[in-house]
């Protein structure tokens, strides 16, 4: 039996009869997505696990346009490092 992942998101079962949960936010990890592969997003996946590779998250990064409490904030904060100066 191998690991697959579920078309409703819910826990598969491995090989060893243990439930493993996929990644929450659906993104492939990074030594997946570095080597262009197709990553089945369980912790750790079947790739890295199989390759002994260490399994990562890739760092959150906000798509799209700001927010405008987003931009207050970042001009706020720029206007702070030039009153220091």
């Amino acid at each position: 039996q191998t690991a697959s992942l579920m078309p409703t998101g819910m826990p598969t079962q491995a090989s060893g009869g243990q439930a493993e949960q996929p990644r929450s936010d659906m993104r492939p990890c990074t030594a997946c997505r570095t080597a262009k592969v197709r990553c089945d997003r369980l912790v750790p996946c079947t790739r890295c696990a199989r390759l002994k590779l260490k399994c990562v998250e890739p760092p959150f990064q906000p798509r799209g346009r700001p927010s405008k409490s987003r931009l207050l904030q970042r001009t706020n904060a720029e206007h702070k490092l030039l009153e220091n100066d």
